[in-house]
């Protein structure tokens, strides 16, 4: 484009085709993930691939075969886990200043209609794939590896698609906090982003403002 002084494509496999590009941002609709990194693969990018990394297993495992036969680098875009809320609550609960930690409990809660491409099967829609990924990929990282029970219960709710927009997740490893996920668009009442209960203490708060305390009255924010 003339514009930004830069090149623009029209179809994926002519872009994937140029010598120039060496990295691959994957940013198409969530069903077309596994596909085109597949085919970036084979053309011998490097890749970037928005959450949700795949629509199924299946696909997950042939990108990751796909990866290793061709020697390239294969990551998935979870900026989540770069967030300032979730690296000062992570810090708190490492510090131990909260005891042995009881409950983590992370809510992405709204009230309202979704009509776009995420509200649909066929396209990989739904808010388990679309916001659910982050909370889980959060709650996942609690877990210190350990492999847990999942509990879920997705419904439709409130969407004008087919696909879920109320999903609720608990996850309980041994030796592990309990992980309570819930993201949703039916909450007319909705709760603060985290709340970590603790044997000494605990801490709240969204995305912008966390409060805590502990037993010996010590406050943090």
């Amino acid at each position: 484009m003339t514009k930004f002084g830069c090149k623009a494509y029209s179809d994926f496999d002519e872009f994937i085709k140029d010598g120039e590009v060496e990295l691959v941002v994957v940013s198409t609709p969530s069903y077309l993930h596994a596909p085109h990194t597949i085919k970036a693969l084979e053309a011998g990018k490097h890749v970037v691939c928005e959450k949700p990394m795949a629509t199924n297993l299946h696909e997950v495992d042939m990108m990751i075969e796909t990866a290793k036969k061709t020697l390239k680098i294969l990551t998935v875009f979870q900026n989540s886990l770069f967030s300032p809320d979730y690296l000062k609550v992570k810090e708190i609960i490492q510090s131990r200043k909260l005891g042995r930690i009881v409950l983590i409990r992370i809510c992405a809660h709204s009230f309202g209609r979704r009509w776009d491409w995420q509200t649909l099967k066929i396209f990989g829609g739904g808010e388990l794939r679309n916001n659910g990924v982050h909370l889980i990929a959060q709650g996942l990282s609690f877990l210190e590896n350990n492999e847990p029970n999942v509990f879920f219960d997705l419904q439709k709710t409130l969407t004008l698609g087919d696909a879920e927009d109320h999903a609720k997740i608990m996850l309980k490893a041994p030796d592990s906090p309990l992980i309570d996920i819930e993201v949703t668009r039916a909450c007319a009442y909705p709760q603060n982003y985290w709340l970590v209960m603790g044997t000494q203490g605990g801490l709240t708060g969204d995305r912008q403002n966390l409060n805590g305390n502990t037993l010996t009255r010590r406050t943090f924010h």
